[in-house]
């Protein structure tokens, strides 16, 4: 009966912890197979209630939970927010979500057989801070999605620092990683433009 019990009330909280999902904004790949979705997983006053999840349309069902989320928008932000961007071939996608009010964080993943996998995206903020002579960033770290060639994905970026005279001018950079695919999938910083004042 406890057993029962359990069970019963392990099925609510799936039904009612994904009452609601949508396709992020990119989310669907090249071929149409995989879907980045964001299910709701809470109330709306709860103000990190969605998760993402990667759908495989050709067995109807979700394949992975993934562990991105930078819970500073609800569900209903997270859809006009997030960005989703695939490579030609549809085995990895970058992700951009708020996480904090002044900043859009970088994830990125690949698809690996039947699962997906995260990728340690490299410290993107510590190579443009040094670029401009910094060590601590001040407010803003914004990413945004501009292509993939192959397996390097190229990012625009406008962060801001803290200097002696105190808050810097906002910075536009690019820079490049890619992924390195074997045992272990790897990203590294291939390239990033020196960062230019905003007047």
């Amino acid at each position: 009966m406890k057993a029962l019990a359990t069970f019963l009330v392990l099925v609510a909280f799936w039904n009612t912890s994904y009452a609601e999902d949508s396709l992020a904004s990119g989310g669907k790949s090249p071929d149409g197979r995989y879907e980045v979705r964001i299910y709701e997983t809470g109330t709306s006053d709860d103000p990190s209630n969605y998760s993402y999840g990667v759908f495989d349309t050709t067995k109807g069902k979700l394949i992975a939970k993934l562990n991105e989320g930078g819970g500073f928008c609800d569900y209903q932000g997270t859809i006009e927010m997030t960005k989703v961007l695939w490579n030609s071939t549809g085995d990895a996608f970058a992700l951009v979500d708020h996480g904090t009010r002044h900043s859009m964080d970088l994830y990125v993943n690949v698809i690996r057989g039947s699962g997906v996998r995260q990728i340690q995206v490299p410290d993107y903020l510590k190579d443009g801070l040094s670029l401009v002579g910094a060590t601590e960033d001040y407010l803003t770290s914004v990413v945004t999605l501009l292509g993939w060639k192959g397996n390097s994905l190229t990012c625009a970026f406008t962060f801001d620092a803290m200097m002696n005279a105190g808050r810097s001018p906002f910075y536009d950079t690019k820079f490049t990683i890619t992924i390195k695919h074997g045992k272990e999938e790897t990203a590294r910083i291939v390239s990033m433009d020196r960062p230019q004042a905003e007047e």
